[in-house]
């Protein structure tokens, strides 16, 4: 009996051992939680500096600051970081955003991948001016800055889950905001790309141009399967901003409306 209960027993956990082995798995998370200061030292050079010679690219209070009004961009390799390669075909990122400052202007892209180089990058994460006062939107383009964006407006100081995905044979970029699951809403690049190995996930920071503004980046999760970037339940339901004051208009008196898309 207890032969045959221990048999079960083992029988059972080599069942549930195979099932996690056979799990793409997450490939790494990075909570940013080192010691305040630039991000390429603190974090022991598992972030490194492509580009920018300001050293202004900052960790502060366990998030990675991504400023318009700094220059310094960093990267960190998609796999293994003893062992860099690419980690396709489909590479998942996942992080939380909080925008304390509004873009500037048409705004700019601050995250992508890209491969070992300091040019050629796929799935451009913009950040640019809503259409609700005081908001912001996410938008993407696969490469050449033809984006599309997300219909969502957000509010400022306010953390968002966003998942970003590449497919390294479809040539295409998709972005989730708050999502739960992989067919929750999503937008898709529209640009056209050629095949290009990547190897770094990246945050750029950039004053020329337009701006994205100043966003604090968490928790940062890299996968090759969306259901290993454990996104959790959905959101709760929240009202950031308070609709506008009612509009009187006195009897054949005259106003002037607007329509905002």
């Amino acid at each position: 009996m207890k032969q045959s209960l221990l048999t079960s027993l083992l029988t059972v956990a080599l069942t549930f051992l195979g099932g996690a082995a056979a799990r793409a798995d997450l490939i790494w998370h990075d909570g940013f939680d080192y010691a305040d200061g630039q991000i390429i030292v603190t974090s022991t050079n598992l972030w490194v500096k492509h580009s920018g010679g300001s050293g202004d690219s900052i960790v502060n209070g366990g998030k990675l600051e991504v400023f318009s009004s700094r220059a310094d961009d960093v990267s960190r390799f998609l796999t293994n970081d003893a062992n860099p390669g690419p980690a396709g075909p489909v590479v998942y990122a996942s992080f939380t955003v909080n925008s304390t400052n509004l873009p500037v202007g048409a705004g700019n892209f601050f995250a992508h991948f890209k491969d070992n180089g300091t040019s050629n990058f796929r799935d451009r994460l913009y950040g640019i001016r809503g259409s609700a006062p005081n908001s912001w939107r996410l938008a993407m383009s696969a490469a050449n800055g033809t984006t599309n964006v997300y219909p969502l407006d957000l509010a400022t100081n306010v953390d968002y889950r966003i998942v970003i995905a590449y497919d390294t044979n479809a040539y295409g970029g998709s972005l989730w905001v708050d999502p739960v699951v992989e067919t929750d809403q999503k937008i898709q690049t529209v640009d056209i790309t050629t095949g290009l190995i990547l190897t770094t996930i990246a945050f750029r920071q950039s004053s020329s141009g337009g701006q994205a503004g100043a966003i604090l980046v968490d928790d940062l999760d890299v996968a090759t399967a969306f259901t290993d970037l454990g996104l959790g339940s959905p959101k709760d339901v929240a009202v950031y901003y308070q609709p506008q004051a009612a509009i009187v208009v006195n009897e054949a008196g005259d106003t002037n409306l607007r329509s905002v898309k």
